[in-house]
Parts: C-alpha cells; structure tokens; sequence
C-alpha cells in the first residue's frame, strides 16, 4: 500500500511539473560567458543573456514583467516596452546593463552562483533558475529538454529547442610540435598524439575562422612556408570540444627590429558590411566588439609571451574615419579568458606596469600620414619628468590575419586600466573631455565643476579636491608643444571612497602639436596666440577645442596670483631644465632609429595616402626647426602676455640635487631664461652644505659675489645679460 502510495505522489508530482511548466512562462537557457554565440539586436555578443520560453497556447505581453538578481521586485529590471512572446517562442535579454528593451540593468557573473527571477505584472514570482558558478567558458546553463531538470549544456540553443546532452568533461586543447613564432625557414608541424583524447578528432582554419566540426580534418601533417594562420579544436561526441588554439607563423620580409603583434579573428568580424566591426564606417563608429585572438612577440626570432583571447574593437574618435591604419583596441575579459593581459609592454618606460587588462593599437591621429610621432614625443620630451599622467609608447609590427598591417604603436589605454594598472587603485570615477562618462558616475565631477565655474570659489577650496601642480603639468605641455587638439582630448580621473583624493588628469592625443596645426596655415605658427585663445584673452580664436567648459578650469586657476606665478615659474623653468633642445633631439634619433625600416615600409603599403611629395626625413626637419623657434619664443611669448620684464641668460651648475621656486630639477642643473625683476629661491634637496657662487656678466665685465646663506634668493635688476650661479659643496 505504501508502495502505491509512494508511485502516485510520484505521478501527481511529475504532472504538477509539467503543468507548471506549460501555464506560465519560464527562464529556458542562461549564459554567464558569451564569446559568439549570441548576438543581440545591436550586433553585439553581451557577455551574459538570459532566455525566456513561452509554452503556452497564446501571445504573452510583457510589458509590466521584470527580470531580477534578487527576490525584490523593486531592484529587477522593469520591462517597460511592449514586448511580445508568441505561443511556443522564445526571447532573448542580453544582460548588459543598458537598461531599455531587451537590455537589462545587470549583468551574470561567470564566477558566482547566481539566480535569476522572472517576475509578473504584479510582481509575484513565476519562475527563477539558479545558475551554478561557470566550469568552462563557453558553455549555456538551462532547462534539459523541456523538463524542470537544470544543467550545463553542451550546445548553447539562444531562441530555440533546449535539447537533451549535458556537458559532463572538456576535451584537451591540441598540441603541435612547432608552436607559432617568427621565422624564415619553411618546416612541418603535426599534432603532439599525447595532447588529445583517442576518440578525438581535431578540425582546423587557415582563414582566422573558429574551427568547427565541418572544418578541415588534421590528419598527419601541415607545411608552413609562409605566413600562416592556424587555428585548432578537438571535437567528440558527448564532449564540450576543446578551447581553441591559435598559432601565427609570421615570415617578415625583412629583419625584424621590433617586437610583432598578431591578431586573429574570423573574417566575418572584420570586414563584413553587416557585421565586421571595420566593414564600414558606420560599423567603426558603433565600435562593436568581437572576439578575436591576440600574440605577441617580443623580439626577433622569439617565441609568442601571450596567446589569448581578447576582445576587439576599433578605437579613436575620428581618425578611423581618415586613416588607411585603423586604431584598435584590444581588452582581456575573464568571461572569455583571462582578465588581465600578463606582459610588461613598457617595461624601460614604466617597469612597474606588469600587466593591464586592455592595450591601445594607435594610428598616430591627424599626424599617421605625417610624422607618426608628433603625440610620443611629446610625452617623451615632457611627462615623464613632471607629475602628469601619459600614455607609455611601444612601436610594433602589425599583422592582422597573418597580412602585414605595417607600424602601429601601442600604447596604455587613458582609461580606468591606466589607474589600476600604475597606481593599483581599482575603484575610480573617471571622465573623458569634461563630459563623457568612462566609469563610475559624474558625481563628484559635477562638484567639481560647479565649483570652477562659481566666482566665489575660494583657491584653497579648489587645492583640496584637485592635483593643481598634476594639472598645470598637462597644460604646460599643450602650451610649449602647441597642443591645439588639447582642449577636448585629456581625461581626469578620481578615486571614489577616500575623502582625501584629489582629481587628477591624464594627457592624449596629442597629435596636433609640434606645428602640426596645418588648418591654420602659419608659417610662423610657433608665434601663435595660445594662451589668447585658452584664457580668452583678446585677441583669441573660437575654434572648436577652445569652447568655454574646456578651459572653464585653467581660466578659473589662473584668476589666482600664486597660482599663475607657479605657471610661469614651472613653464620657464622645465625650458632649462628637461625641455633642452640637445635633449629633445636625442629622443627624437632615439625613436627614429628603431622604426625608421617600418616607417619605409609603410609609406610603400599606403602610398596611395602619403601623396608622392611626403619625405619623412623633411617632416622632421620641420618639426626640429619648430620646436627649436618654439622653445626660443615662449620666454617673450610669457613676457608679453603677462607683462612681465626681459630675460636675462641664467645658468646653474651644481653636482647636487636642487630645488628652484619649490620646483625640484630633473637634472642637477639649469640653462635657460628668467625674468629680471622676478626673484629666484635656490637650495639644494638634500641641505648639503656649501656656498653660492655668482657671476654676472655686464657688458664684458665679470662681478663675482659669495653667498654662504643654505637658501639662495636672487633677483637680477642690474643690466646683467648673462648670470652664472656655482654651488660649492664644502670639503
């Protein structure tokens, strides 16, 4: 009796789930880590989705319904368009938070248990499927068939039929006998027999495509003589197929002088009118991401230090538009592989940056038919002596889909990456341009600005939530290289939660600088008026980068005396300190010597851009020249604007660290131009002991004086044209 009992409670039940999951409609399949296997209405692949199922006989509305990580309706996603599921239908949210339409508010985490709500008009409840932390990307968590049974699934089925195969192991990732690299001989490579499973069967591309179970077979070997792109998976029956490895065999025309990076993705992705992200300029614009496979060789002859898969994008604001080289960007995303990308690109510039979670393949801007350096230079030669964030410099050679792409330089993103991956902190607001939105929120920013647009706002006021010397850094550099792409192209970024943190600010694109201000048509544009047109100062150009909010902050400082005392102060002062013409020189032979053979090479590939007129080595000439009456110009230019008194030549030689006007020296000494009339503050950094030592020279007559006081102040009033300040340490 019990038995009979026990058999129909059995039955009841069974009829109850299947009642239950045709009177309403349920959460069918959930991805926590979407590489390409949906994509959504805006030719995107979201990084989680959810699915619902409509088994019932007729068309549900659900408008009113919400989906929700949490039982509280009030914190789910409300579905406030007219959505509709036809009887036996499917549809599919991506979980990314846009929050409109079928765009959730959130996003599945691949690393957490989760459970996802499906709520009704009226807020109850009616259905909600726990998803398990992820055990391989790329797999789907969902209804087995049409049952209330959960579990992994093999195939991933967005918008149609669950079917019954759960994942129960991954294959093993195949291994070859010569993996990807730089080369000049031609070999053979066949499959290590140990890596794979007997029942196995590995399918293979050479297009960039995903290899599938319809793909060429690797049955004994392949031969490599070119470049070479090979891609290879294992697939067998009842098995989630193994991860796929990518190898770029990379035969360079000629020696290779700088490390090479190799990109690799379905075609499809790139130049597909419908959706490859480079396929038009529309597609660029809407900067879709794909999945794409990322390599990268250090030195010639070298084996690969990273070889993953990444996110691809295409980057910048316009120069996709213009250049025949697109800017791209690539990001580590852990729901697709690893986090972070493991490899210190920079390691001579910034040897503390180890590892980052996204890079910048950059075009050079308005300057990639021009010099292609005008932007690295000019953080070069400037910020990485003062305190001012910039974006480090690696030139690299570039191959998309084993085809020569030529020099690209790779660089930090100016993003919420750069604030982790140089200062370790994670938890930013961070703005682009005075207005765009990067990460966190604009709360704090919008403080900030009401308080450098109010009147009354006090310099203290002002000292206590941004990095002043950071920010008068960055606009000396738009001043002394003539930056007129600044305004509208710097980032300022926060840290969120520590009542002590100040704003600070990166500078980019720096392209428009170094007399590259071609609109304007100045053969004499190193004289240009601007700091008239930051400061709107009569006379000033309204043009598109100076408009009011940009330089809403600098007008506002520079109302305050000390404040501007400090930009004269730092601006002369870095002239005869880093900002040395010899100085300047040497960095520019330095880069030039080692992309000079890419930079032929890409003048052959995009010829057609450059014009036939282009010489490089005259480019540069120009810019020398510039730079050299640019440099020599600033000291009269900050004289005449600020009214302040001649310059006299002033150089100080000293084998000691020193300090000028609470500006600390790079190098120990100085040689440049100062103010007669302004006074000078002198002392060593460390209070060694000794004397000053000064010498003018006044019409050929040298009057030395001996100053033993530890701080030295010295003010020039006589007619002196030269002064030469010695410190003496004391034996």
């Amino acid at each position: 009796m019990k038995h009979k009992i026990f058999f129909i409670n059995i039955i009841l039940l069974f009829i109850f789930v299947i009642d239950a999951y045709s009177r309403s409609l349920v959460i069918n399949e959930v991805a926590t880590s979407n590489r390409s296997f949906w994509m959504d209405d805006l030719k995107e692949f979201p990084s989680s989705w959810v699915e619902i199922y409509n088994p019932t006989d007729s068309t549900i509305c659900l408008k009113g319904y919400a989906l929700g990580k949490n039982e509280d309706y009030s914190l789910a996603y409300k579905i406030s368009d007219s959505l509709t599921i036809h009887s036996n239908d499917y549809l599919v949210f991506s979980c990314d938070k846009k929050n409109k339409g079928v765009h959730t508010s959130f996003k599945i985490s691949p690393k957490d248990t989760s459970t996802i709500y499906l709520f009704d008009t009226k807020g109850e409840i009616i259905d909600k499927m726990m998803i398990p932390p992820l055990p391989y990307k790329d797999v789907t968590y969902g209804r087995v068939s049409k049952s209330n049974k959960t579990n992994f699934l093999l195939h991933a089925t967005p918008k149609a039929y669950n079917d019954t195969k759960v994942v129960k192991k991954r294959l093993s990732s195949p291994k070859i006998s010569v993996e990807g690299g730089l080369y000049n001989q031609s070999f053979y490579i066949k499959i290590i027999p140990s890596s794979i499973e007997k029942f196995a069967v590995v399918h293979y591309t050479l297009d960039g495509s995903e290899p599938t179970e319809q793909s060429a077979i690797f049955n004994d070997s392949i031969f490599i003589a070119s470049n070479t792109i090979l891609r290879l998976r294992a697939f067998a029956n009842g098995s989630l197929p193994s991860t796929i490895k990518t190898h770029s065999y990379i035969f360079h025309d000629k020696d290779v002088t700088l490390p090479v990076v190799s990109i690799v993705t379905d075609s499809l992705w790139l130049y597909d009118t419908e959706q490859g992200i480079m396929g038009s300029l529309p597609n660029m614009k809407k900067k879709w991401k794909r999945p794409a496979n990322f390599e990268y060789f250090p030195y010639k002859d070298s084996s690969t230090v990273i070889n993953q898969i990444v996110q691809l994008k295409v980057g910048g604001m316009t120069s996709y538009k213009l250049n025949p080289i697109k800017p791209l960007i690539l990001s580590a995303d852990k729901r697709i592989g690893k986090s972070t990308l493991d490899y210190p690109f920079w390691k001579k510039e910034k040897p503390n940056v180890q590892s980052c979670e996204s890079i910048f393949l950059r075009s050079s801007g308005q300057d990639c038919m021009y010099s292609y350096v005008r932007d690295v230079l000019s953080q070069l030669t400037f910020s990485r002596y003062v305190n001012v964030g910039y974006q480090a410099y690696q030139p690299v050679i570039l191959y998309l889909n084993g085809v020569y792409k030529g020099l690209i330089n790779l660089r930090e993103r100016a993003n919420e990456d750069f604030m982790s991956s140089n200062y370790g902190i994670k938890k930013v607001d961070v703005v682009k341009n005075w207005t765009i939105l990067l990460h966190g929120d604009l709360v704090e920013f919008n403080k900030l600005e009401k308080l450098y647009t109010d009147s009354t706002t006090t310099l203290a006021t002002l000292d206590s939530i941004v990095d002043i010397e950071n920010f008068l850094n960055m606009m000396i550099l738009s001043y002394i290289h003539q930056n007129t792409d600044y305004a509208t192209n710097n980032v300022e970024w926060k840290e969120r939660n520590n009542p002590k943190a100040k704003w600070h600010f990166i500078a980019k694109d720096l392209d428009a600088s170094w007399g590259w201000n071609r609109f304007r048509n100045s053969k004499q544009s190193y004289k240009d008026p601007f700091l008239n047109d930051l400061l709107k100062v009569e006379p000033y150009d309204e043009y598109w980068d100076g408009a009011g909010y940009t330089t809403a902050l600098f007008r506002k400082l520079m109302t305050f005396p000390s404040v501007r005392d400090e930009f004269i102060d730092r601006t002369i002062i870095y002239l005869g300190d880093f900002m040395d013409i010899n100085n300047i020189c040497l960095t520019f032979d330095s880069i030039q010597s080692i992309i000079d053979s890419e930079l032929l090479s890409n003048q052959t590939l995009y010829h057609d851009y450059y014009g036939s007129n282009f010489n490089w080595a005259q480019e540069k000439g120009n810019m020398i020249n510039w730079m050299y009456n640019r440099m020599d110009y600033i000291p009269e230019d900050l004289k005449l604007f600020f009214h302040l008194s001649d310059t006299y030549r002033l150089k100080i030689t000293t084998d000691v660290p020193i300090v000028i006007n609470n500006i600390p020296l790079y190098y120990s000494g100085f040689n440049g131009k100062y103010y007669k009339d302004r006074t000078l503050t002198i002392k060593t950094k460390d209070k060694h002991q000794g004397r000053w030592v000064i010498q003018k020279v006044n019409n050929g007559v040298v009057q030395k004086e001996i100053v033993t006081t530890e701080s030295l102040q010295f003010t020039n009033r006589d007619d002196s044209q030269s002064v030469t300040i010695i410190y003496e340490r004391k034996p």
